[in-house]
């Protein structure tokens, strides 16, 4: 993987977090074409670059009626969802 190739996909996963708000890891996957592991690891650096945040860690099902996400969240169930918190540089 190069450069180039991981900037193009970290510029499709942010194109699809801006698009869909709140998203998880498999629903990025579905909507790019790019493998989960990838995804994920382009979600860390996003996350760790302040980009996106990291939330719903102790999610469950039972938790999504009260949750101030549920509106926007596609991720029920206890997934990890990444909110997007500023624009990308």
């Amino acid at each position: 993987m190069d450069r180039a190739d991981f900037a193009r996909d970290a510029a499709r996963v942010l194109e699809v977090a801006r698009r869909i708000g709140v998203v998880d890891v498999g629903r990025l996957s579905a909507e790019t074409g790019i493998p989960e592991g990838r995804v994920k690891l382009i979600l860390l650096m996003l996350r760790d670059a302040g980009i996106l945040s990291e939330e719903g860690l102790a999610c469950s099902e039972s938790a999504c009626a009260s949750c101030p996400l549920r509106a926007v969240c596609t991720a029920r169930g206890g997934a990890k969802i990444y909110v997007r918190l500023r624009k990308e540089p």
